[in-house]
């Protein structure tokens, strides 16, 4: 491309200023409502704002999510619900996944509009069919309760499960919840307890730790402790982690009987080790807080980014307040060597993919973009195209960090590269223009 000569540019030039007043006598209500408020826009932010209408006037989706969301939230200009939802609605008929997300969040919550299940199922299944771990969950959840299309436990179960296989923590949480109370009505049928017996005597383990659970408790059973002890203990000794994990719970870690506390370990190892979530928490846990192993918050470290990677993402916090911690006292022993980019170089790319997924979506832990870019970008560097993709959605739609076009298309070529089909459309539909805006 010719250098643009002195005319050109004047002209462009002269082009701009128009658009922009024009944009600012558009914008002049809600500047007024700003100023009154205390809050002024810069020129940068009025020169951003104009930009941001320019290109949703010319077609892009991701200006046109800024758009709507800059109306939503009222911040530069005067609330506006119509032009939010309008600009939202134009995103999404676009194909832009999170405008899709919002609409569905906020036509489900009634939160700035008026509630709508059918709005929002709308949005929901077409990002579950696209794979969207969360929207699989929120999926299956109004299938569950009938919210925006008929009630269908079959269906609501398969989008539930396929959410948890993703490794979503709200999925995994509910789904847990969800057999805990289909087999407290199952034992309230003899029938129903009479082949469990039966298959626990074959040595089927899910039933052995079912049994013993129900023996445990006594649901359906006789209580008897010791019945429950010995079911448990032998489906863990034959691998199943659900039951090691319960095993774990049957020795003292904290009693000072050093075999009580190796076999607490060895059970909640075993478990972690087969990706059980919740033992994976608890092993963090025990490095964290010297329960029959020395305090290693490296250790520690690790195997929180693994529980949430498997489904458990209540150690993510645990970090925060461990950095916290060794930022205020150094010198503490177990600071020595401890930090979150030690953690997340030596967590394996899936793990890391994860966390950083659930910090983005607020699955099973408070959102946050910034929390969430460190961990994907680690994940991104090793290759996971997942990670590389969210990294490109991040740096696209200035989620949490500085808006880089040249970032965004950087990391989704990268994805794009490896079959990650989301990515490529994101190059297809990404507008040239300045790397920064």
């Amino acid at each position: 491309m010719s250098p643009r000569t002195k005319k050109e540019t004047n002209d462009t030039g002269w082009l701009f200023t128009l658009l922009m007043a024009a944009f600012l006598l558009f914008l002049m209500p809600g500047i007024a409502a700003a100023e009154r408020t205390g809050i002024k826009l810069t020129i940068n932010e009025s020169r951003r704002i104009a930009h941001v209408l320019k290109d949703a006037n010319e077609g892009s989706d991701v200006a046109q999510y800024r758009l709507g969301m800059t109306f939503l939230e009222g911040k530069l200009v005067r609330r506006n619900r119509a032009q939010a939802l309008m600009w939202l609605r134009t995103a999404a008929m676009h194909g832009h996944v999170r405008s899709m997300y919002v609409l569905a969040m906020l036509y489900g919550t009634g939160q700035h509009v008026t509630q709508d299940w059918a709005e929002a199922y709308k949005w929901i299944r077409i990002l579950a069919e696209a794979g969207h771990r969360m929207a699989q969950f929120n999926l299956g959840m109004m299938l569950e309760n009938g919210q925006g299309a008929a009630k269908d436990t079959d269906q609501a179960m398969k989008w539930i499960r396929l959410a948890a296989t993703e490794g979503s923590p709200s999925a995994i949480h509910h789904l847990r919840a969800l057999e805990e109370k289909n087999f407290r009505e199952k034992m309230a049928h003899k029938a129903s307890r009479d082949a469990l017996v039966e298959l626990a005597a074959k040595g089927d383990v899910a039933s052995q730790y079912r049994l013993g659970q129900a023996y445990m408790t006594g649901q359906g059973v006789t209580k008897d402790e010791k019945k429950a002890r010995n079911l448990i203990l032998q489906a863990a000794s034959a691998g199943y982690s659900e039951a090691q994990y319960a095993a774990a719970y049957f020795f003292s870690a904290t009693s000072g009987s050093v075999e009580e506390a190796e076999e607490a370990l060895k059970w909640t190892r075993k478990a972690a080790e087969q990706g059980h979530p919740l033992a994976a928490f608890n092993l963090g846990g025990m490095y964290e807080f010297a329960v029959a192993v020395e305090r290693d918050w490296v250790q520690s470290g690790r195997w929180y980014v693994y529980a949430a990677g498997v489904g458990n993402a209540n150690g993510i916090a645990n970090l925060r307040e461990m950095v916290n911690i060794c930022s205020r006292f150094p010198e503490r022993p177990e600071c020595e060597g401890f930090t979150l980019r030690q953690i997340a170089e030596q967590s394996d790319a899936e793990s890391l993919y994860r966390t950083g997924l659930s910090l983005k979506d607020g699955d099973g832990i408070d959102q946050n973009f910034v929390d969430a870019q460190f961990w994907l970008r680690y994940s991104a560097v090793r290759g996971h195209p997942g990670a590389q993709y969210e990294i490109g959605d991040i740096f696209e739609s200035g989620l949490g960090a500085g808006r880089s076009r040249a970032q965004a298309r950087y990391w989704y070529r990268r994805a794009a590269a490896q079959g990650n089909a989301w990515a490529a459309g994101r190059l297809r539909n990404l507008m040239d223009g300045a790397d920064e805006d």
